[in-house]
């Protein structure tokens, strides 16, 4: 009934056409395709889970060549460049499928793809990860829309038009060399820094919940905070990510029956 696991080159129209038709928030997914080709299983991971055969969830693992974050001083904020890591994003549940246990079982496929799948045979990097930040008016990021358009000259729209994996290196190359002064920012702009979108903080606080750890790196086009797992932080909050697995899979099966 249930199926979940690493996707290949014969799921991937499916996967697209699932992003195309679920993503909300402005989620970020490769749904155009550029970026993918040709690198599904060495820089591009897709996981998913099946019920009765129908992709009902999907999310993607990528390396990534910037990681590209916001740091803070006591008076000003710096972008910097940590180089490449592994990052996780697009994390997509249908719609109709939402609050009926998935939640915890597409967390538990990533983690067995990452940490027992593609690194079984030699220490896994760690896997970053975020939640949506603050939006303005226009669904937009707060803090882009206040702060880093005026900085760059894009504005998130352009941002959206890139291929996927590439905005990370467009904001790195048009943003100032020079620390930005905080006084020069908006105040509701920095009042956004480690703030979740509303609609998304419980499920942020689930996953805090089982091993992905906030820290102080701050999203550039949102000032949220970055989440960090690795099989540490998992096991001091899952234990067994084999067994965590299980009971997610369980939980699942019983809701859907």
């Amino acid at each position: 009934m249930i199926w979940t696991g690493l996707l290949g080159e014969a799921d991937m129209p499916e996967a697209l056409t699932f992003y195309k038709d679920n993503t909300h928030y402005g989620l970020r997914a490769p749904t155009k395709g550029e970026w993918r080709d040709g690198q599904l299983g060495e820089k591009l991971f897709l996981v998913g889970i099946r019920v009765r055969g129908e992709l009902v969830a999907v999310a993607w693992i990528a390396w990534k060549s910037n990681f590209v974050h916001i740091i803070f001083t006591d008076d000003t904020l710096s972008l910097m460049d940590e180089g490449p890591f592994a990052d996780s994003g697009g994390w997509c549940i249908r719609k109709d499928l939402q609050g009926r246990e998935l939640l915890q079982l597409l967390a538990a496929t990533v983690f067995v793809a990452w940490f027992k799948t593609i690194n079984v045979t030699k220490a896994a990097p760690p896997l970053w990860g975020r939640m949506m930040g603050l939006k303005d008016q226009r669904g937009a990021p707060l803090f882009w829309s206040k702060v880093g358009e005026s900085l760059t000259g894009l504005s998130y729209h352009n941002l959206l038009e890139l291929p996927f994996g590439f905005m990370e290196r467009e904001i790195l190359a048009r943003w100032p060399q020079e620390p930005v002064p905080l006084g020069n920012i908006p105040a509701d702009a920095l009042a956004a820094k480690g703030k979740t979108f509303e609609p998304l903080l419980s499920a942020g606080n689930r996953l805090n919940s089982w091993g992905c750890v906030n820290v102080p790196l701050y999203v550039p086009t949102s000032l949220n905070t970055f989440q960090r797992t690795t099989r540490c932080s998992l096991q001091e909050s899952i234990g067994d990510i084999g067994a965590f697995f299980r009971v997610a899979h369980e939980r699942a099966f019983s809701s859907l029956s």
